[in-house]
C-alpha cells in the first residue's frame, strides 16, 4: 500500500514538473500552475511572438475576434519580467483587448480602479434604431467651427470667456459664471505608468469627477474623448485671441484714463475686473468655475411634455417634440412605433383632423411586452378627447376616413357582415331550438325505451319468479299429507311487511318482529329443525336462556337442529326494511341458510307477508306456507276482511267500506247515522293499519238535528220511505258533520295520527271503513291454521285485553269465557273456509267484538279483523303448550 501511494506521488510530481516546463504554456499559465501545484517554474524566459522549439506563441487569446488584425507588437521589453512598455494614443484607441493580445498590459497589472468608478468601462444599452427610409440619406457633419444647420445639437454656450460688445460704452461684457465659485477639486491619486495607462484607457479621474459628457464610457467613449479635446484645443486658440484683444484695449483706454482727470476710478474697475477674471490652469485641461451649459436637446429632452399630433392619420415626425420623444424612447420605440400606426389606422378610418397624443403613456403601454393594448388603452392617450370623442361618436363616421376607393366598399362589407351576422344568428337559434327540441325528444325517447325494457325484464322476472313460486306451492300442497311425519327444516322469517309510512311511524318495529321467538318451540317434534332469522343480534344471555327452555322441554341435540341467522348488512340498509328483505339482500346470511338446508324438505314460514317473501322463498327453494303479497294485503285491510266476512256469512256491525275521500266519509257517515238511529258511537278505521293504531271515534251527540228526528219516530220512518224527506235530513247531518267533524273526531293513536289533517291524508291514502261501535261487551278472538289442503284448524283462543277509552291492544287472556267456544269456533272455522276459497294458507287471527242488543235483549257477536299472519298470542300459546305439554280442546274451550 505504502509503494503504491509513493508511485501515484511520483506520478503527479512528473506531470506537474511537465507542466510547468511545457514550452507553449504561456508566462502568466506558468506562474498559475507554479501557484497551485507549488513547483518553482522554468527559468527559461520566452519572449512574445517569440520562436520556442517547432511551436510558436499564439498573440492572440481564445475568444478574439477573428475580424480584428492585430498588428504585431514590436520587442518592447520582457512583459513577463514586469518591464513597463510605454503606449500611445493610438495604442489606446484600438481598445483593452488588442492591448491584452498584444501583450503590452502585463499580467501583473492592478486594473481596480478600473472598475471602481461611477460607471462601468462597458455599459449595455438599447442599440439606436433609425427608420429604414432614412439609411441611404447623407447626413451634414458638423465640422471645425461648428457651422451648418445640423451643427446645433452640438453646439455648446461659452459663459466663462468676455465678449467684447462694439455698440457698449462700458468695455467688455463679464461672463455670467464670473461670479460663480467652485469648491476646491480634491488632489489626484499618484498612481505608476500602468495604472495611468490604464485610466487613460476606461477615461477615469480628471474630468469622469466632474460630470463631463465623456467620463465612464470607456472604451465606447474614446474617439468622443479625443473630439472633446479637439473642440477644447479650438477653444484655448480663440481665448488666447481673445485676452489679447481685451490687453491691447484695455492698455489703450489706461493710457486715455491716465491722461484724464478720472483716471482712479478706471483704474480701480479694471482691477477688479481682473481679479474677477478666471484664469486657466497650467495644465491646459481644467475648466472654469462651472460646468458646461447643456445642449437644447438635452433640454427638450429632459423637460418637454412629449405630446406630438396625429393630423388626418399622419403621425408630424418632423416636430422637435417627436424627435425629442425618439431620443429619449429610443429603446421601446419600436413597440411604440405599431402602437401609434394602430393609432392613425383608427384615426384615419373616422377621418379625424387632429389628435394630440400623450408619448408617455405611449410609452407605459410599449413596456409591456406580454399585453396587447385594448382600444381603451388607445384612447386613454388622447389629449383631446373631448374634441375627438365627438368623431367616434357621430354615426357613420368609420366610413368617412380612408382612401375614397376603399370607402365604399368598406361600408358595403359592413353592412353585408351585419346581414350575414342576423342571417345566422337567427339560424343558428332555429338550429338550437331545433337541436333542443331534438333532444328532449330523443331524451324522452330514451326514457321511454329504457323504461320499457325495465318493465319489460320485470315482468319476465317477476313471470319466472311466480311460475316458480307456483311449483313450489303446488309441491307443497302434494307432499303436505306426509310431510308430517319427514326430516323437514322450519325457516322462521318474523317479518312484517307494512307500507313504508307504517313501518316508520313505528319506533319499536324491530323488537315487533322479533316478539315471536317461541316459534323455536316447534322443535318438540323430533322430525324438525328450525332456522331462526332473527331482526338484530340476540344477546347471549337470551340465546341461553331459550336453550335452556327447550333443554328442560326434552329437546337434545340443539347445536345441530337449531340456528340463529343474523343478516350481515343490517348497518348497512334501512333500519325499516322487512325482515324478508333484509334477509334477501345479505348474501352471506342466504348460503349459510341453504347451506343448513342442505337440500333437506322445508317450508318458509313468514309474517305479514310480502312480495320480498315470495322472491326469499324462491330463492331458497322453499315453500311458503302462507300467500303473496297482495293476497295478504287485501284479506288483511279492513274493507277486505268486511268483504271476507260477509262472504263468510258472519255478522257484521253495521258500516260502509271502500271509504277514499272525505266526500266517501261525509255523505257515508250520514246516511250510516240516519239508517242506525240507535247506535250513539261510530268508529273509522283505516284499511293498513293494525292493533287499533288506525282507528277514530265519532259521538253523535253533537248532531243537533238528530235530536228532532229521533224524537219523532213515526215521522222518522214516513221521512225514510220517502226519497225527498230523507234527502234532506241527510243534507242537514252532512252539513253539522261537515263544520264540525274536525273537532269532534277522536282519534284513538294520537301518537301515530297526531291531527285530523294527518289522520285525513292517511285516510285518502289507505282508505277506510265506517262501522258501528256499540257498547262492547268483550273482544274474543281467535287463532286459526289453513292448511295447504283448504282444511281449517282452530289453534288458540283468547280474550284480549284493550286499553280504556281506545281500541289499542294491549295483551289477551287465556282461555276465554266471554262467549260459547262453540260459537267462536264456528264462526272461526267458517271465515278461515272463506279465505281457503280465496287460496290462503298458513296462520291468520280473527278479531271479534260482543255487544249487547237492547232491542233483543241479549249479546251478539260480531266479526271486526282479519290478520293473515301467526299472531303473537298464537306464539304464546305455543310457548305455554310446550311448557304444561297439555292437549286443548278447541270445542269445549278447554285445556287439560
Amino acid at each position: 500500500k505504502y509503494k503504491l501511494r509513493r508511485t501515484v506521488l511520483e506520478r503527479r510530481a512528473e506531470e506537474r514538473a511537465q507542466a510547468l516546463h511545457d514550452p507553449d504554456m504561456a508566462a502568466a499559465d506558468r506562474l498559475g500552475a507554479s501557484n497551485r501545484f507549488g513547483v518553482a517554474p522554468s527559468s527559461t524566459k520566452t519572449r512574445v511572438g517569440r520562436t520556442v522549439g517547432r511551436q510558436r506563441m499564439s498573440n492572440r487569446i481564445p475568444g478574439a475576434s477573428k475580424l480584428d488584425k492585430l498588428a504585431k507588437a514590436p520587442r518592447m521589453g520582457n512583459a513577463a519580467d514586469g518591464e513597463v512598455t510605454p503606449i500611445d494614443d493610438k495604442d489606446v484607441e484600438k481598445g483593452l483587448l488588442d492591448l491584452i493580445n498584444r501583450g503590452l498590459l502585463p499580467p501583473h497589472i492592478d486594473l481596480t480602479p478600473a472598475f471602481i468608478s461611477k460607471r462601468p468601462p462597458v455599459l449595455c444599452g438599447p442599440m439606436n434604431m433609425h427608420p429604414f427610409e432614412k439609411q441611404f440619406v447623407k447626413q451634414d457633419t458638423a465640422v471645425g467651427g461648428m457651422s451648418g444647420s445640423t451643427a446645433l445639437p452640438a453646439l455648446k454656450l461659452d459663459l466663462m470667456t468676455e465678449v467684447e460688445n462694439p455698440m457698449s460704452k462700458t468695455g467688455p461684457v463679464k461672463p455670467v459664471a464670473s461670479t460663480l465659485k467652485r469648491p476646491p477639486k480634491p488632489a489626484k491619486m499618484a498612481m505608476d505608468a500602468s495604472a495611468a495607462a490604464a485610466r487613460r484607457i476606461f477615461n477615469i479621474g480628471g474630468d469622469a469627477e466632474e460630470g463631463g459628457e465623456g467620463s465612464g464610457h470607456g472604451l465606447l467613449s474614446i474617439k468622443k474623448v479625443q473630439q472633446q479635446q479637439q473642440l477644447e484645443a479650438g477653444a484655448k486658440a480663440q481665448t488666447g485671441a481673445a485676452e489679447n484683444r481685451r490687453a491691447s484695449s484695455a492698455s489703450a483706454s489706461e493710457k486715455k484714463r491716465r491722461s484724464s482727470a478720472g483716471g482712479k476710478s478706471g483704474s480701480g474697475e479694471s482691477d477688479a475686473r481682473s481679479s474677477t477674471m478666471p484664469k486657466p490652469a497650467a495644465n491646459g485641461g481644467e475648466k472654469y468655475g462651472v460646468d458646461d451649459p447643456r445642449s437644447y436637446h438635452d433640454m427638450l429632452d429632459e423637460y418637454s411634455l412629449h405630446h406630438f399630433i396625429i393630423r388626418k392619420g399622419k403621425t408630424l415626425s418632423t416636430t422637435p417634440e417627436y424627435l425629442s420623444y425618439q431620443r429619449t424612447f429610443k429603446h421601446v420605440f419600436s413597440s411604440i412605433k405599431r402602437i401609434v400606426a394602430r393609432m392613425e389606422r383608427f384615426l384615419s378610418r373616422y377621418a379625424v383632423p387632429i389628435t394630440y397624443v400623450d408619448g408617455k403613456r405611449i410609452a407605459m403601454l410599449a413596456s409591456d411586452d406580454l399585453t396587447r393594448p385594448t382600444l381603451e388603452d388607445l384612447l386613454g392617450c388622447i389629449v383631446n378627447m373631448d374634441v375627438v370623442g365627438k368623431y367616434l361618436h357621430m354615426p357613420g363616421r368609420k366610413f368617412v376616413g380612408g382612401e375614397p376607393k376603399d370607402l365604399h366598399g368598406f361600408a358595403a362589407v359592413t353592412l353585408q357582415a351585419w346581414w350575414r351576422g342576423v342571417h345566422f344568428r337567427i339560424a343558428f337559434r332555429r338550429n338550437m331550438l331545433r337541436e333542443r327540441a331534438a333532444k328532449i325528444l330523443q331524451h324522452w325517447l330514451r326514457g321511454r325505451l329504457q323504461r320499457c325494457r325495465f318493465l319489460h325484464a320485470r315482468d319476465a322476472r317477476r313471470t319466472a319468479t311466480r311460475s316458480k313460486y307456483e311449483e313450489l306451492q303446488a309441491g307443497l300442497r302434494q307432499k303436505w299429507g306426509t310431510l308430517g311425519t319427514e326430516r323437514r327444516v322450519i325457516i322462521h322469517v318474523p317479518s312484517l311487511g307494512l307500507s313504508q309510512p307504517i313501518r316508520e311511524s313505528l319506533g319499536d318495529f324491530l323488537v315487533r318482529e322479533n316478539e315471536q321467538m317461541p316459534r323455536i318451540c316447534s322443535l318438540l317434534d323430533p322430525n324438525v329443525d328450525v332456522v331462526y332469522v332473527c331482526p338484530f343480534p340476540l344477546a347471549d344471555d337470551v340465546k341461553n336462556y331459550y336453550r335452556k327452555l327447550l333443554k328442560i322441554g326434552g329437546v337434545d341435540s340443539l347445536n345441530d337442529r337449531l340456528v340463529f341467522i343474523e343478516p350481515e348488512w343490517r348497518e348497512r340498509l334501512p333500519s325499516d326494511l322487512p325482515l324478508s328483505s333484509l334477509l334477501y339482500y345479505c348474501p352471506r346470511a342466504m348460503k349459510t341458510v341453504k347451506a343448513f338446508l342442505h337440500g333437506r324438505p322445508s317450508y318458509l314460514v313468514p309474517g305479514l307477508s310480502s312480495r320480498e317473501d315470495v322472491n326469499l322463498a324462491v330463492a331458497l327453494g322453499s315453500p311458503l306456507l302462507g300467500v303473496d303479497g297482495e293476497l295478504a294485503s287485501s284479506l288483511g285491510s279492513k274493507s277486505g276482511a268486511r268483504a271476507l266476512f260477509e262472504e263468510a256469512e258472519v255478522n257484521v256491525p253495521p258500516g260502509l267500506s271502500h271509504i277514499r275521500t272525505m266526500e266517501d266519509l261525509y255523505t257515508g257517515l250520514s246516511l250510516a247515522i240516519l239508517e242506525n238511529l240507535e247506535v250513539d258511537r261510530w268508529l273509522i278505521k283505516l284499511n293498513g293499519e293494525f292493533a287499533g293504531r288506525g282507528h277514530a271515534i265519532v259521538e253523535t251527540k253533537f248532531i243537533k238535528s238528530l235530536r228532532s228526528i229521533r224524537n219523532d219516530q213515526d215521522s222518522t220512518v214516513t221521512h225514510m220511505l220517502d226519497p225527498a224527506k230523507k234527502e234532506q235530513h241527510v243534507n242537514k247531518v252532512y252539513n253539522e258533520l261537515k263544520k264540525s267533524l274536525p273537532r269532534r273526531l277522536v282519534l284513538c293513536s294520537s301518537h301515530a295520527y297526531s291531527s285530523f289533517e294527518e289522520y285525513c291524508f292517511a285516510l285518502t291514502r289507505q282508505g277506510g271503513v265506517i262501522e258501528a261501535c256499540p257498547e262492547v261487551v268483550a273482544s274474543p278472538s281467535a287463532n286459526v291454521f289453513v292448511d295447504p289442503n283448504g282444511e281449517v284448524i282452530m289453534l288458540s283462543t283468547h280474550d284480549q285485553i284493550l286499553v280504556p277509552g281506545s281500541f289499542n291492544y294491549a295483551g289477551s287472556v287465556f282461555p276465554q269465557k266471554s262467549v260459547s267456544p262453540a260459537a267462536l269456533h264456528d264462526a272461526a272455522v267458517a271465515i278461515g273456509r272463506a279465505a281457503a276459497a280465496q287460496g290462503y294458507i298458513g296462520y291468520a287471527g280473527i278479531d271479534f267484538i260482543l255487544v249487547k242488543d237492547v232491542q233483543r235483549r241479549q249479546h251478539r257477536l260480531f266479526a271486526v279483523d282479519f290478520n293473515p299472519r301467526l299472531t303473537s298470542s298464537q306464539a304464546t300459546f305455543a310457548l305455554f303448550h310446550f311448557v304444561t305439554g297439555g292437549e286443548w280442546d278447541a270445542k269445549e274451550g278447554v285445556y287439560k
